[in-house]
C-alpha cells in the first residue's frame, strides 16, 4: 500500500489547442485533472530554502494514467526526501479523469505538443519555487520535449523516457507504402484494445493475464486498475476509463509530433536526459539516434533488457538510471538558488547597484566566449 499522501485538482487546459479538431465546438474549452503527492512521514513544515528543492512533473503514455508514476514517486520520496518540493502527475485531457471531465468536447486529434503545453500551463498556475523537472514516458515523454520548446522559465531539465519522437518526414509523404504502414500499425492498435466488459472478473481477467499491460511491474498495474476501472452497479458491465476511441486517438496523433521533433528539440536550452529500453522496438532504430544527435545538452542511458514500457515494467531500474541526472539537477538548483535568490532588491539605490553589477558580469561572460545569456547549466 502506498504511503503517498495524493490531493487532486483541476484546472483549464491550455487554449486554443494547436488544431481545430482538437475540440468539437470552437468555444469549448478542456479542463486537466492532475493530482500533487507528498509525503506525510515528513514535517508539515517547510525546511530549507524553498528555491533549493525539486519538484517533478510526470507525463504518461498513451493509454495509461497519472497512477502509474506513483510507486516511481515513492522512490524519490524514499531517496530525496525533504529536498523534495512539489510533486505533480497529470492526466493528459483525453485520458482517465481529464477524459471524464472533457466528454464531449473532445475532437479526434490530441497532439502532444498540447500535451506539453498543458503541463506548462499547470506550472503556472502553481507557480512553484525551485528547479522542475518534467519527466515523461512514450507520449509524455514526446510531451515533455515539447514543453522544454515552448517554456525556458518554468523548466529545470528534463527525463525522456522512450518518448515516440521520430518519423522520417521525406518517406512519410512521398512514400504511400510507408503512409500505409503507419495506418496498419494503427488498426493493428485498435484491433488489440478492449475497453468494455461484461463483468469486472472478465475485465480483470483480460487487463491482467491478456492485455499488453498485464507485463507491468505489479505495483504500477495494481494503481493503474484500482484509479481506471468503472463498474456499473446494475449491470456489473466493467469499463476501463480511457475509451478505446481515445486511447486511438493519441496514438495517431503521434504522427503531428514525430515528424518535426527530431528538429524542433534544437531549440530546448535545457539539459535533457534520453532513457531508452535497449531492447524497445516500439520506435523505429533511427529514433534514438536522431533525437540524441538534436539535443544540444543530452545525456543518453540505455537500460540493459528494456522494452518500450520499461518505466512501467522496470521502475526501479529506470529511477536508478535517473539518479545520477537527478543528483546532477538538484546540485545546480541548489547552486542557482544560492547565487539568484540570496538577495533581491528593494530600495532603487540597491536595484541600481544590481543592474550595473550584471551588466559588469554579462561583458565578462561575452569576451571569455560563454554564452551571454541567461542558463541553467
Amino acid at each position: 500500500m502506498s504511503f503517498l499522501k495524493k490531493e487532486c485538482f483541476v484546472t483549464d487546459a491550455h487554449h486554443p489547442r494547436a488544431n481545430r479538431q482538437s475540440i468539437i465546438n470552437e468555444d469549448d474549452r478542456l479542463q486537466l485533472a492532475y493530482c500533487i503527492y507528498s509525503d506525510p512521514r515528513l514535517p508539515t513544515t517547510t525546511i530549507g530554502n524553498p528555491h533549493e528543492k525539486i519538484n517533478l512533473l510526470f507525463l504518461h503514455g498513451s493509454t495509461f494514467s497519472k497512477e502509474v508514476w506513483e510507486y516511481t514517486i515513492e522512490l524519490f520520496f524514499n531517496k530525496y526526501g525533504s529536498a523534495i518540493g512539489t510533486v505533480i502527475a497529470i492526466d493528459a485531457v483525453n485520458h482517465a479523469a481529464s477524459y471524464e471531465l472533457n466528454k464531449g468536447k473532445l475532437g479526434w486529434v490530441c497532439t502532444w505538443e498540447d500535451i506539453g503545453k498543458d503541463a506548462v500551463k499547470v506550472l503556472r498556475d502553481l507557480n512553484l519555487k525551485g528547479g522542475t523537472i518534467i519527466i515523461g514516458h512514450s507520449m509524455g515523454g514526446a510531451a515533455a520535449l515539447h514543453a522544454a520548446i515552448v517554456e525556458k522559465a518554468l523548466i529545470d531539465s528534463i527525463v525522456s523516457i522512450e518518448p515516440v519522437c521520430y518519423a522520417d518526414r521525406k518517406a512519410f509523404y512521398s512514400n504511400k507504402d510507408v503512409r500505409n504502414a503507419y495506418y496498419k500499425l494503427l488498426h493493428a492498435v485498435h484491433r488489440s484494445i478492449r475497453d468494455t466488459f461484461d463483468s469486472e472478473q472478465q475485465y480483470l481477467e483480460f487487463m491482467r493475464k491478456k492485455s499488453f499491460i498485464s507485463t507491468l511491474h505489479p505495483r504500477v498495474l495494481d494503481a493503474l486498475l484500482a484509479n481506471n476501472t468503472i463498474v456499473d452497479p446494475k449491470t456489473g458491465v466493467t469499463r476501463y476509463k480511457t475509451p478505446k476511441n481515445m486511447q486511438v486517438t493519441a496514438y495517431a496523433s503521434s504522427i503531428m509530433s514525430t515528424l518535426y521533433l527530431p528538429e524542433s528539440v534544437k531549440a530546448i536550452d535545457c539539459e535533457v536526459l534520453h532513457i531508452i529500453g535497449s531492447k524497445a522496438t516500439w520506435n523505429p532504430p533511427e529514433a534514438a539516434p536522431a533525437l540524441r544527435k538534436g539535443l544540444l545538452f543530452g545525456t543518453a542511458v540505455d537500460i540493459e533488457n528494456g522494452q518500450h514500457l520499461v518505466p512501467l515494467e522496470m521502475p526501479d531500474e529506470t529511477f536508478a538510471a535517473m539518479l545520477p541526472f537527478i543528483d546532477k539537477r538538484l546540485r545546480r538548483i541548489q547552486e542557482l538558488a544560492k547565487e539568484e535568490h540570496s538577495a533581491n532588491p528593494t530600495t532603487p539605490e540597491a536595484r541600481e547597484e544590481y543592474y550595473w553589477r550584471g551588466v559588469a558580469e554579462a561583458d565578462k561572460l561575452f569576451t571569455s566566449g560563454q554564452k551571454l545569456i541567461y542558463s541553467r547549466l
